[in-house]
């Protein structure tokens, strides 16, 4: 609301200073601070007026000071009583008039002459000690005569309640920008909480997790600090956003610090900067801090610090908190139990293998070696860390179905004949029928069905060709390749090398992938890397456990 500030300064500038040494500071603070409005009164009304002192009854500025100061000693009382007031004078041809002014402490008025041709001796002699020159005093007195009491009441009466209305207009247009704020903020929370789901995944990292909530939380409160500190075991991970000027474990010491040996809750502390944990903390002024408590009591916390804006911090943030910290305790404990499922099902999945082992003896490791370069290769195609992690417990199991193999034919030295290869080309059948009644690993099915598929549609069991084998076989099946043709057999060196890689190229696009075989190549020293230590340490336990027995080649295939 924009009043004339020119009109105030060009009336009462001149006549403020001689007048001021007994004015209260405080009231002349509260006239400045409402300039404005008072203004906005002079420009409705047309008249100048002035802040009226309600200790001293006078008038505290402009020419109403200056020539009737103590004429305003009725207004504060009649002003208690009704919003506008008009006293007159009779003794000195004068009105004096005053309103209160809307959503303020303050009242103003003036004076009026009844006939500005007829200018009361005291206000000449007043204007006279006040160094008022006769043009600019006949000047006012002709802006400020002529008009009734009554018209003048009802005036007064029309800008307090335009004024009133106004103020109300104002207040009304700033609570609801502030209630559209609020609710905005809250839109954001709510968003940001939804958008937490994309993320409430078992192979996503809290942490990596954290980093994308951190910074959008601190927009959200504009606030200058956010924290995690995420506790698993005994490791204790930190992801900091904003210029804290500490460390993880000071942030931790500054939460200790205020939950002065109770056990972990909410904290909400202002202040800090005056107080004795600046001399440590010097950096933050107002923190918020949200335990998230694990099964072993140990708490994980979500921080916030140092609003932008200086306010102090309080129950809106820390409700805030308390959403996000739940939803990443919970993602936290899903994270733990797949690992644990996870653990779980990799050591059954082991024992699967163990089992076979003991039943072919010589191909002792095969699993796990071409588990192991599978996974490599899956890693070059860029798969998800999910498919990936399949392939290499497809990888283990990819032969399972040899327990279901007559040994005789496992273990026969010689050329297989056509029936016993018939025999042992059920193996993938096998296998899936095995596995295909636990349902935790239904995901590795496609690679233990298929890792004997060719390219070209001429493998078993079901003859698929190019894109229709699962990628997941396709892998396996170069894996498979690769540490069949590198392992020594009984009757053979294994293939150098060189001679491996030429197979390969010459078998792409017919045999194997042509994708996964050049995903092959490109990491093919790191595969190289991998093979060799787990042939080694295999080959170790081989010794110290049996010695292996020959069989026939066509029967690891």
């Amino acid at each position: 609301m924009l009043g004339s500030i020119d009109s105030i300064e060009a009336l009462h500038g001149t006549f403020i200073e001689p007048r001021l040494e007994n004015v209260n500071n405080s009231i002349n603070s509260r006239a400045f601070q409402h300039s404005a409005l008072l203004g906005r009164c002079e420009q409705l009304c047309g008249f100048s007026l002035s802040v009226i002192d309600p200790l001293e009854g006078c008038f505290m500025s402009g020419m109403a000071m200056s020539l009737a100061s103590g004429l305003a000693a009725q207004l504060p009382s009649s002003l208690l009583l009704s919003p506008v007031s008009v006293i007159p004078l009779d003794d000195q041809d004068l009105w004096a008039f005053g309103l209160r002014v809307p959503g303020t402490g303050l009242i103003a008025g003036g004076v009026l002459l009844r006939d500005h041709q007829c200018i009361p001796a005291s206000i000449l002699d007043a204007g006279v000690e006040a160094g008022i020159s006769r043009p600019l005093l006949e000047s006012w007195a002709a802006k400020h005569s002529g008009i009734r009491p009554d018209m003048l009441q009802r005036l007064l009466q029309s800008v307090h309640d335009l004024l009133r209305h106004e103020q109300a207009s104002e207040d009304s247009q700033q609570n609801t920008t502030s209630v559209v704020g609020q609710l905005g903020k809250v839109y954001e929370e709510v968003v940001l909480i939804q958008d937490l789901a994309q993320y409430l995944r078992p192979d996503v990292d809290p942490l990596t997790l954290a980093e994308a909530v951190l910074e959008r939380v601190r927009l959200i409160t504009e606030s200058e600090l956010s924290a995690f500190c995420l506790r698993q075991g005994s490791e204790v991970d930190y992801q900091l956003s904003g210029a804290w000027g500490l460390d993880g474990p000071e942030i931790e010491s500054l939460i200790q610090e205020i939950l002065c040996d109770r056990s972990p809750h909410i904290i909400v502390r202002n202040q800090i900067d005056t107080s004795p944990l600046r001399l440590r903390f010097p950096t933050i002024r107002s923190l918020v801090a949200v335990p998230l408590l694990d099964r072993n009591e140990a708490s994980s916390w979500l921080v916030l610090a140092n609003p932008s804006d200086g306010r102090e911090l309080g129950t809106e943030e820390a409700n805030m908190l308390k959403s996000i910290g739940g939803v990443l305790s919970a993602h936290a404990q899903v994270v733990e139990l797949f690992g644990n499922h996870e653990e779980m099902l990799l050591a059954f999945i082991r024992s699967l293998v163990t089992t076979l082992d003991a039943k072919d003896s010589y191909t002792r490791g095969h699993s796990e070696r071409v588990a192991l370069v599978a996974q490599r290769i899956a890693q070059e195609l860029n798969l998800s860390r999910e498919e990936t992690q399949a392939i290499y417990q497809s990888g283990l199991l990819h032969d399972i179905g040899k327990i279901g193999v007559d040994d005789a034919v496992l273990q026969k030295q010689e050329s297989l004949s056509p029936v016993e290869f018939r025999k042992i080309a059920k193996h993938p059948e096998i296998g899936y029928t095995i596995l295909s009644e636990l349902k935790n690993l239904g995901h590795l099915l496609p690679g233990v069905l298929h890792h004997h598929e060719r390219f070209d549609g001429r493998g078993y069991p079901n003859k698929l060709a190019g894109q229709a084998i699962p990628r997941m076989a396709r892998i396996l099946a170069v894996a498979d390749a690769f540490d069949a043709m590198g392992s020594d057999r009984p009757y053979r060196k294994g293939m150098c090398r060189s001679e491996v890689e030429e197979v390969l190229l010459k078998g792409a696009n017919t045999q194997w992938d042509p994708e996964v075989v050049h995903a092959f190549f490109s990491a093919r020293f790191d595969i190289y890397r991998l093979w060799s230590r787990s042939l080694e340490r295999q080959n170790q336990e081989s010794r110290l456990a049996w010695v292996p027995a020959p069989k026939n080649e066509a029967a690891s295939e």
